[in-house]
């Protein structure tokens, strides 16, 4: 069975007089430990497709499964433990507290789920010295260079080891040099963990080092 698997999904939304239909019948399959790449200009319906796997927004049809679960079905509460369990998400933007440390940010997921504390921060210090940033585990983020933030923002992803870890434009904000640092890094934790990666990007060369890649045009769904 396919960890995800998205049904003739389809979105629109109202931008003033004009209904746009932004997703057209999409199907995807992805299994346990891929790694997927989802290529497309701005605007192409990208970012609403996580949106939609994550139970963020509700298709206007199809069907999104997680582990054979129809997501949309599940009641608020449920959808929110999916997320919070079974979902990483990692942003352009990083999303981080400004006025906390790096390692109160990456337990964050941790202490939402009320998980033990002690387990807790011995795994974000796991992940922190993966990243090459224990020694900066008790500084505040905001000083932080972005290739920083954004390994702080991988480790909060992974610290309840979700199997499905969704990644919007992570390199976007980033020079090139920090870029390829932060995705080997990616990478090779998501490898490390098991977990399946989606992709979000414009770059068709970090695209190729997926197994899958896709390519959303005109609503459609097309595998490269």
């Amino acid at each position: 069975m396919s960890l995800l698997s998205l049904k003739d999904v389809q979105k629109s939304y109202k931008v003033g007089e004009e209904v746009v239909c932004v997703l057209r019948q999409v199907n995807l399959e992805v299994y346990q430990g891929e790694k997927v790449a989802v290529l497309g200009p701005s605007g192409s319906g990208k970012t609403t497709l996580l949106n939609l796997i994550s139970a963020l927004d509700r298709p206007d049809a199809g069907k999104v499964f997680y582990l054979g679960k129809d997501v949309h079905a599940l009641t608020e509460d449920e959808q929110a433990e999916y997320r919070l369990h079974e979902v990483g998400f990692i942003f352009q933007f990083y999303h981080l507290l400004p006025e906390l440390t790096v390692l109160e940010n990456v337990l964050l997921p941790g202490i939402i789920a009320k998980k033990d504390l002690a387990a807790l921060k011995e795994r974000a210090f796991e992940l922190l010295a993966h990243l090459s940033l224990e020694g900066k585990a008790h500084y505040k983020v905001y000083p932080l260079s972005g290739g920083e933030r954004q390994k702080v923002a991988i480790a909060r992803a992974l610290l309840l080891k979700p199997k499905l870890v969704l990644a919007d434009e992570p390199t976007g904000n980033l020079d090139p040099h920090s870029a390829e640092t932060v995705i080997n890094l990616l990478f090779s934790l998501c490898e490390r963990e098991g977990s399946t990666l989606i992709l979000v990007t414009h770059n068709h060369e970090l695209a190729k080092r997926c197994e899958k890649r896709y390519l959303l045009r005109e609503g459609h769904l097309v595998e490269c």
